[in-house]
């Protein structure tokens, strides 16, 4: 019996049963130039070190009243899945961030980034000091994950929000 639908099911009721609504939301930093990151994507060993030591993980969405807060041990797995090794390689004028994410451990930021997520931009910069220093696209599962994400906030939004 394959459990998948269910699992992802319960996954999103999880991640958006601890969403918020914030009245005041962030909105993104231009300041920083699109040529300051890596062409070739983030390097294993930031990845593996993210994958091991992250342990939560807020989210604020620059165009919405919405923030997300993810917690545990494996939290890195659950969110890190969904980039692939395909490198960005210039953000396309076109592309605003939808997020900012913000790893931690015990408390300590080891990583941010901004996720880019439309029709036309599917994919995550990676931030340390306000800096970005890679982009890599997403996995055909975090795209759908992401759309199903959009659609869920859609329909839970309360009267009145954007």
């Amino acid at each position: 019996m394959n459990h998948t639908p269910l699992l992802t099911i319960v996954i999103v009721l999880c991640l958006t049963s601890s969403c918020k609504y914030n009245n005041n939301p962030v909105r993104p930093d231009t300041t920083s130039t699109e040529s300051e990151f890596s062409t070739l994507g983030i390097d294993q060993e930031t990845f593996t070190n993210l994958l091991g030591k992250v342990d939560h993980i807020d989210a604020t969405f620059y165009n919405l009243p919405l923030s997300m807060n993810q917690d545990g041990k494996n939290v890195s797995y659950q969110d890190l899945q969904y980039v692939s090794s395909k490198p960005v390689e210039q953000i396309p004028d076109n592309c605003t961030p939808l997020a900012r994410k913000i790893f931690l451990s015990e408390g300590e930021i080891l990583m941010e980034a901004d996720v880019y997520y439309s029709k036309e931009c599917q994919f995550i910069v990676f931030i340390k000091d306000e800096k970005k220093l890679y982009g890599n696209y997403f996995t055909q599962a975090g795209m759908l994950y992401y759309e199903k994400l959009l659609l869920q906030i859609e329909a839970s939004k309360p009267e009145g929000i954007l």
